[in-house]
């Protein structure tokens, strides 16, 4: 089972709560009580519990230590908790402060998307163009190349996916 959490400009607090009620259930209201609540479902499920934290550059460092004492207790958890954290770069320095060294630790795979070139730019919107219902060409060449104009914003998805919207 997954839970997408995408909640993370909140505090420590809100942000299990998120996650107690993407579980379905109704948060209580101490914090013990919520990595219980989490930890109980994670028993429950069926398989291994995702928990995806979008955004993840903007969580706080109490909620970085919070995540990380959460899938330390659910290490006797059968088959334990598992965490994903997505977000930008600035997530990477955040982890790699000394405060969340055992966080770092725990982490077994580190992945960041690199820049698509302008080709690949290219074939990405036209996709996503595509999958929506739209024209495929409706940036036209010198609007894809141009760095001063293009849509692509150097050739990140995310960025992509913004300009594409304004």
């Amino acid at each position: 089972m997954a839970v997408y959490c995408h909640l993370t400009h909140l505090r420590s607090s809100g942000v299990l709560k998120s996650l107690v009620m993407q579980l379905s259930e109704v948060p209580r209201l101490t914090k013990d009580r919520l990595f219980q609540q989490v930890l109980s479902a994670a028993r429950r499920v069926e398989g291994t519990l995702l928990v995806v934290m979008d955004e993840a550059h903007l969580l706080d460092g109490d909620a970085l230590t919070d995540l990380r004492l959460l899938i330390s207790s659910a290490v006797d958890v059968a088959p334990p908790l598992k965490l994903l954290l997505v977000g930008q770069q600035t997530l990477r320095a955040t982890l790699k402060r000394s405060q969340h060294a055992d966080l770092l630790n725990r982490i077994s795979v580190h992945y960041q998307l690199r820049a698509l070139s302008k080709e690949g730019t290219s074939r990405y919107l036209d996709i996503q163009m595509h999958q929506a219902g739209g024209m495929e060409d409706v940036f036209d060449a010198p609007r894809r190349h141009d760095p001063r104009r293009r849509p692509d914003a150097g050739g990140a998805p995310h960025a992509c996916h913004v300009r594409m919207e304004w």
